[in-house]
């Protein structure tokens, strides 16, 4: 049996080299990309190390800060009152009669001698007619008698004269002029009561109620118009029982919400006797020194009072003012931009500030905004608008 012909290692050779070639090719078609990602490479190292040696600038930080000015003012505390009246009257006709027309609205503003209501006057009308027509019958009478008495005056030195008859005449005459006096007084009583039937303002005020209409029918006396005089205004506020020492030795100031920034002088003119059930607190009127034109009963208004401190005290932003380690504390500001923390003691409270009596000097320089999240290692830039912290 023939058998096949076995192939000799020099036959293999040529497959072996055509391979070789083959892989060749291929290290050389992938040499570039491979020299890129080695470039890369290399560049990704080269950049990690210099991250990791550049050094990070200290950055300085602006915040709002303000300078704190001393005084030996501080604050008691704000109260929110109302402008009021000194004085309000109900006033009311002195005769009684109906209603014929009133004048005025609640809010008006009225002046001395303004018309406010009238009644019906027909009928004192005609009173005052009768009260006049006896005045003038009493004085004829007191001039019939009068004229009696000048005749037989004449007549005294005539033996027709008689005592007893000049007495007489005498008599009458007195009682003639005695009748035209209440005559008179009558008619002018009538005459009064005619004026009573129109209601007049006395003063300067507002109407503040009416409790009459046309038509109606009133008493005399009855309270037919609320008037609330402005001629002396006062700020009625509700003071703690606390806070009652305070009053005599405190500086009080108002301010009316409608406008704000001007500030009005007060002084204690009423403290209540007794302290309201409810709210454990007690009425106090304080009198306006100043009446503003602009100023109208029943505006809201915030009065302020201010007593003397024992010692100097600032007032700064409650947004300065945090806590650190049990301790009120804020931050200073150096000249150099250094944070330093400082531990103070608050006096009081005002509106939207802190009073400090102990721990900041005159002219040192507090941040007011954004002080949890400041550290002491941080430099900061007092912005341009820093304000000046007083009282």
């Amino acid at each position: 049996m023939a058998t096949a012909p076995q192939q000799s290692p020099v036959g293999q050779a040529p497959r072996n080299k055509g391979l070789l070639n083959k892989v060749s090719d291929t290290t050389l078609s992938l040499g570039p990309i491979l020299v890129g990602f080695a470039l890369l490479c290399t560049a990704v190292a080269l950049s990690g190390c210099d991250v990791e040696s550049a050094q990070v600038p200290d950055t300085v930080r602006p915040v709002r800060t303000a300078v704190v000015n001393l005084s030996d003012q501080a604050a008691v505390a704000s109260y929110p009152g109302t402008i009021q009246a000194q004085r309000e009257s109900q006033l009311g006709f002195r005769v009684a009669g109906k209603v014929a027309a009133r004048y005025v609205q609640v809010g008006d503003k009225v002046a001395p001698g303004t018309a406010l209501a009238k009644l019906e006057q027909e009928d004192l009308s005609l009173r005052l007619r009768a009260a006049e027509a006896q005045v003038r019958g009493a004085a004829a009478d007191a001039e019939q008698a009068r004229i009696d008495v000048k005749r037989y005056t004449q007549i005294k030195d005539s033996p027709a004269f008689s005592q007893a008859v000049f007495d007489k005449r005498v008599n009458t005459l007195e009682a003639a002029e005695a009748r035209l006096k209440d005559a008179q007084s009558q008619a002018q009583l009538a005459k009064n009561q005619l004026e009573y039937s129109t209601l007049v303002a006395d003063d300067f005020g507002v109407v503040t109620a009416t409790s009459i209409e046309p038509g109606q029918v009133v008493a005399a006396g009855q309270t037919a118009i609320t008037l609330a005089r402005s001629a002396e205004l006062d700020v009625a506020v509700s003071i703690p029982e606390t806070r009652l020492a305070d009053l005599s030795r405190a500086n009080a100031n108002v301010s009316v919400w409608s406008q704000p920034g001007e500030k009005i002088t007060a002084r204690v003119r009423e403290v209540a006797a007794s302290a309201d059930p409810v709210t454990r607190t007690y009425a106090v009127r304080f009198a306006l020194d100043e009446l503003p034109e602009t100023l109208q009963i029943g505006m809201s208004a915030t009065l302020t009072l201010a007593a003397k401190s024992d010692g100097a005290v600032a007032e700064v932003p409650l947004s300065a003012v945090f806590e650190h380690k049990g301790q009120s504390t804020v931050w200073t500001v150096d000249t150099q931009g250094g944070l330093h923390i400082v531990p103070v003691t608050i006096a009081g409270y005002r509106g939207g500030s802190a009073l400090i009596a102990n721990g900041l000097k005159d002219g040192d320089v507090v941040v007011t905004a954004g002080v949890h999240k400041l550290d002491e290692a941080q430099k900061v830039r007092p912005l341009e608008n820093t304000q000046h912290a007083a009282l």
